[in-house]
């Protein structure tokens, strides 16, 4: 009976049929327990050499600056926003606000977000503490639940609606501390060293951004509210992917430690599902390698690949671009991996492969955004705009080229931009103005008057 077989058989015998219906090898159960075995001789030599790359071994060294006090630490007041702010009922009122934001609606009467008016006076309160620990607990891997995370993104998407509602009844004050809110809600994403806080936090830098662009026609001859906004944007360190990656790697150790809990490989079938339920801390696996061999191979995969990772990254900087062609290449040598030792990594591992470019591009947009409001801010009128680059004071460098970012100046029409990924120049044209929708062939950028509300 399977319940007296020893770990390597009875695990290794599920691997091997599931290998088998998936294509991916066509051997016999030898081939699968030769490779579990060899994978398990070569566990201390890759435990000792990711360890050496500083990757986090423990959850202790996933976020190092833990605990947080409670006087700096925004997470309390956040949550207390998050209760106070009805997600569903923003949602189906956000077509209503934007066009009331807009003066397209007719008959409006007071303030349209006085409704939400508590939850954003806790937001804003918590946006003035240098720092937020949501307390996730790291060795739950996989089963992380990130439900404070993705409702941050309604409360950022509504005080940057307010900031411009504020901007266009002439409260400037009211706008500037409505935006450096929303701004610093985003930036706490970042202190998180996981993919999807860092994603979340992608998605809330370019709403603020696109409202700091239409914030900035009714600003337009304040030229200290608009170097205020600036200021608000340079208020955070560029997206570090090595840093956010570190936290992948840890998660996926938790995850390989706890794999029986979580369900086995079927429980990871489908993580973007949330249907992995978080495993009783109590029962958690916090430290060490698997006992099984088999999960000790999945483990012993996943450190050699993330070491790749980190010895590949190192060699050049560890810059966002390095780190993103390591993740690309190591992805690469995995694809070609059929053995059973690499199965779980395969599956863990593809997610990463197009972070780099989403994270410069992010810089590349708030970059362009700081040149707009610099050259907004130093014109008497739209007659001055510059018509170079070089005519705007700062350091404007495309992220993607390298190279000097580009000036678009025609009548009615002032853009500051980015090539972007393909790193073509397509004459200043932005994404949500493309005729047919693409997801290369666009420039990034800032752009007055602000582009079209879709």
């Amino acid at each position: 009976m399977r319940e007296y077989l020893p770990p390597i058989r009875s695990t290794s015998c599920l691997l091997a049929l599931a290998l088998a219906s998936m294509g991916l090898i066509g051997h016999a159960q030898g081939s699968v327990d030769d490779d579990i075995a060899l994978a398990n001789r070569q566990s201390a030599d890759a435990i000792r050499a990711y360890r050496a790359t500083g990757l986090p071994w423990t959850a202790a060294e996933v976020r190092r600056d833990r605990p947080v006090s409670t006087k700096d630490n925004a997470a309390t007041l956040l949550r207390s926003a998050i209760r106070k702010f009805d997600s569903a009922k923003f949602k189906k009122e956000s077509l209503v606000l934007q066009r009331e934001i807009s003066g397209k609606a007719s008959g409006v009467v007071g303030d349209p977000f006085r409704r939400y008016s508590s939850a954003l006076m806790d937001a804003v309160a918590a946006s003035s503490r240098p720092k937020a620990d949501f307390g996730h607990d790291y060795d739950q891997g996989t089963a992380i639940r990130f439900t404070d995370e993705s409702a941050l993104k309604d409360l950022v998407k509504c005080l940057s609606y307010r900031a411009l509602f504020e901007s266009r009844r002439g409260d400037r004050a009211a706008c500037v501390r409505d935006v450096r809110a929303a701004w610093r809600i985003s930036n706490f994403l970042g202190q998180e060293p996981l993919l999807l806080d860092a994603l979340i936090q992608i998605a809330c830098r370019a709403i603020v951004i696109r409202s700091v662009e239409r914030c900035a026609l009714p600003l337009r001859h304040n030229p200290r509210d608009l170097m205020m906004l600036k200021s608000i944007l340079q208020e955070h360190d560029h997206l570090d992917l090595a840093f956010t990656l570190s936290g992948e790697a840890y998660c996926g150790i938790s995850t390989i430690r706890n794999l029986k809990e979580l369900g086995g490989l079927k429980g990871l079938e489908d993580p973007e599902s949330n249907q992995v339920k978080p495993i009783d801390p109590k029962k958690l696996v916090r430290e060490g390698a698997p006992k099984d061999p088999t999960e000790n191979a999945f483990l012993v995969r996943h450190l050699q690949a993330w070491t790749a990772v980190a010895t590949r990254a190192k060699q050049n900087e560890m810059g966002t671009e390095a780190v993103g062609k390591a993740l690309d290449s190591v992805y690469d040598d995995l694809a070609n991996k059929k053995s059973a030792s690499y199965m779980l990594e395969v599956i863990l591992f593809p997610v990463f492969s197009q972070a780099r470019t989403v994270l410069e591009k992010s810089d590349a947009e708030t970059l362009a955004m700081e040149a707009m409001l610099t050259a907004l801010a130093r014109s008497r009128d739209d007659r001055s705009l510059p018509t170079s680059i070089t005519q705007i004071p700062g350091n404007w460098i495309d992220p993607f080229t390298g190279k000097s970012m580009h000036v678009l100046n025609e009548p009615g029409k002032f853009r500051i931009y980015s090539f972007g990924e393909t790193r073509k120049d397509h004459h200043g044209v932005f994404q949500s103005e493309m005729k047919m929708f693409s997801i290369h062939d666009f420039d990034i950028g800032a752009a007055y008057p602000p582009r079209a509300q879709r």
